[in-house]
């Protein structure tokens, strides 16, 4: 093999290597299911509950996924400050049907005691979802969202 060959073999394979740097906080967001049990986990963790329902036919909300929820801040402060829960129209449709009212897709921040807190219908692009969760936990106050 030509040194040509290896260096072209060489380039292809660390091409496919990833690469350390800014993205390397990136996480995928380990979204759970509703349980009762969440309110008591964000009081013993001083974190708030981000709810994001959703459904299979929802173009925006396979956007949400591709798009806003893949972004490094809105990961990070999800990851500092939020338990995520997705509510799924077709996995939990007694309790989809409770926010059926909210549209699809709706992002909704609950307090430690189940309390809403905040709650935005529609699309959100990742500078404003990183706003909106940073405003949310730097006052959690109900009323100073509405």
């Amino acid at each position: 093999m030509s040194l040509l060959h290896r260096m072209v073999l060489a380039a292809c394979l660390m091409a496919t290597v990833p690469v350390v740097g800014a993205d390397s906080e990136s996480r995928e967001i380990r979204w759970r299911s509703w349980s009762d049990a969440l309110l008591q986990e964000a009081r013993n963790d001083g974190r708030l509950i981000l709810l994001d329902l959703t459904a299979s036919w929802c173009a925006f909300c396979k956007k949400m996924d591709r798009v806003t929820y893949r972004d490094s801040e809105v990961e990070a402060v999800i990851r500092d400050h939020y338990i995520p829960v997705r509510i799924s129209d077709e996995s939990d449709p007694e309790l989809a049907a409770h926010y059926a009212e909210y549209g699809r897709p709706a992002s909704v921040v609950l307090g430690d005691d189940g309390q809403e807190l905040f709650r935005r219908r529609g699309y959100l692009e990742p500078r404003l979802m990183t706003w909106m969760l940073q405003a949310v936990a730097d006052n959690p106050d109900p009323e100073a969202h509405r």
